[in-house]
């Protein structure tokens, strides 16, 4: 376990022990962050009103930064869980670059193209785990974007659109480092095989 997981452990303690009494599993709260962030864009989007998705959003990330230490703790950590938590992860990613498209200056376009990028990233991730190599330090710019949305909301800046195009760059950077280790893996696999 990484420090910073460690460390963040230790910060949620209380809150994992309560969820923990109270049987809360750890695929719940992913799947919850899930629908959070999908029903505050829905919600946001009906009413043209960015507030509710950005109430969301906040919601879903938090939620997300405690189904793996609830895992953790509970010993209920397993591949299924990992993977349910991931596609939370990125049901959230795709409901930010919604929001975005409709309500900042970020083009549909570029919206698309940092959703695209960062499945790649995760399914990069995911071969790499499953082939008995994760990743150290997976970059995935995701809550730095939605730091920007509620900077934009909040302060009516135009924060999102050079953001997205740092993420953008940022996951370019990953898919290709990624892709590059993954082969150089598997070519040494089949090289001794």
């Amino acid at each position: 376990m990484s420090r910073f997981q460690e460390y963040k452990d230790l910060t949620l303690a209380p809150i994992l022990h309560l969820l923990s009494r109270l049987k809360v599993s750890p695929t719940a709260i992913s799947a919850s962050s899930a629908f959070i962030a999908t029903a505050g864009l829905i919600v946001s989007i009906a009413a043209n009103n960015p507030f509710f998705f950005i109430f969301s959003i906040w919601l879903h990330a938090i939620l997300d930064g405690i189904d793996g230490p609830l895992a953790r703790l509970t010993k209920q950590a397993t591949t299924r869980g990992a993977l349910v938590d991931v596609i939370a992860d990125y049901v959230g990613i795709i409901a930010a670059c919604i929001y975005m498209a409709t309500f900042t200056t970020t083009t549909a376009l570029n919206a698309y193209l940092l959703a695209t990028l960062y499945a790649a990233v995760l399914i990069i991730a995911l071969l790499r785990s499953y082939n008995g190599y994760p990743y150290a330090l997976l970059i995935r710019p995701r809550f730095i974007l939605y730091a920007a949305i509620v900077i934009d909301a909040v302060w009516l800046t135009n924060l999102t659109a050079p953001t997205v195009a740092i993420g953008i760059g940022l996951l370019i950077v990953s898919c290709l480092s990624g892709a590059l280790s993954f082969l150089q893996h598997r070519l040494k696999f089949l090289q001794k095989g």
